[in-house]
């Protein structure tokens, strides 16, 4: 799908709005710099969305369709890494299981993960799974995540004669929270 067939789709909800002494041709300029940065599967995926979920019946904002599209493009995403076949190496730790897990990160659950500080325990999950987990799997996945981040959080705060090797644990696995966070919204506009 177009842009333009994009457009031609949302006047399902009517003729967009435009102020009297608004040229009409920069309000759509503004629609579109927002969706045909997106592929057409993309396009037509955030039209059927729309449609069927929307329940204003005026013409949907600029923002709106760009969120429509950048949530049509991650689930397009999410359900293509859970179709890919997986030939991966048996090892959990070989640079193919870690390229993937990587790559998994980029996902819903995986900006999910990185906001509520938990996105270490999902990558390992996804390196030693080959896949992201399901939706029951995500809610142990995050259970135990949250688990060990509060954990690490009390045994930061312990005073004691180990803190050094404590605070450099800390600080690494905040630099790898960090390294997995910017993976995690690689393709977030």
């Amino acid at each position: 799908m177009t842009p333009q067939e994009f457009f031609d789709a949302m006047r399902y909800f009517g003729e967009p709005k435009i102020p009297d002494g608004v040229d009409s041709s920069v309000i759509m300029k503004v629609y579109r710099e927002e969706i045909e940065r997106y592929g057409p599967e993309v396009i037509q995926a955030a039209a059927e969305h729309l449609i069927k979920t929307r329940k204003h019946r005026n013409f949907p904002l600029a923002e709106e369709c760009r969120r429509a599209c950048v949530e049509a493009q991650n689930a397009i995403a999410e359900r293509k890494l859970a179709e890919k076949p997986r030939k991966m190496s048996s090892d959990p730790w070989s640079m193919d299981r870690i390229r993937q897990a990587n790559q998994m990160m980029d996902s819903t659950i995986g900006r999910l993960a990185a906001e509520e500080g938990w996105i270490i325990h999902l990558h390992d999950w996804c390196r030693e799974n080959g896949r992201l987990p399901n939706p029951m799997e995500g809610e142990k996945v995050r259970s135990k995540g949250l688990a060990i981040k509060a954990e690490r959080d009390r045994i930061d705060a312990m005073p004691g004669a180990n803190m050094r090797i404590v605070k450099a644990v800390g600080s690494a696995m905040q630099r790898k929270r960090e390294k997995l966070g910017k993976m995690a919204f690689a393709t977030v506009a």
